[in-house]
């Protein structure tokens, strides 16, 4: 072989790995740029499903914080102050938890209103007190009021 035919092998073969270096790096990037359009709708999506999860969450326990005001009250109204005691203690760790939970300012002092009956309440159902129907029914009235979304 002579000189001029080993240098345009040389170039031949500088040519073949400048094309399959060009090659692979222009399949990375479409690998990497469909996997970016397959990704990013996916998320999206995903999030949007993670915040109606977490809205039905708070509707549920907002739900469930009406329903065992009014229980109590119902119980209390017919003198079973024990299951109205349990409901109430139930209403108020649910408040207090969901109260602890959200990042709504407006629910959040809704839900912190609803603590300032609990001595009060709790005290007059232990002993049995007719007159806890009053604050039970304040109660029941800032549920259904305050806590509808």
């Amino acid at each position: 072989l002579t000189l001029i035919e080993q240098t345009e092998r040389g170039q031949d073969r500088e040519e073949i790995e400048m094309k399959w270096k060009t090659v692979a790096i222009v399949g990375a990037v479409l690998f990497l740029a469909g996997f970016l359009l397959g990704f990013i709708p996916e998320h999206q999506r995903a999030s949007k499903l993670g915040k109606q999860l977490e809205t039905a969450l708070l509707e549920s326990k907002l739900r469930e914080i009406r329903a065992l005001a009014s229980l109590s009250y119902i119980d209390a109204s017919k003198m079973n102050y024990g299951s109205a005691a349990e409901d109430s203690d139930r209403m108020f760790g649910l408040a207090r938890e969901v109260a602890n939970d959200t990042k709504d300012d407006g629910l959040r002092s809704s839900l912190n209103g609803l603590s300032t009956f609990r001595d009060t309440v709790m005290g007059k159902l232990s002993a049995a007190d007719a007159s806890v129907l009053e604050p039970l029914q304040q109660i029941v009235q800032k549920t259904q009021r305050e806590l509808k979304r």
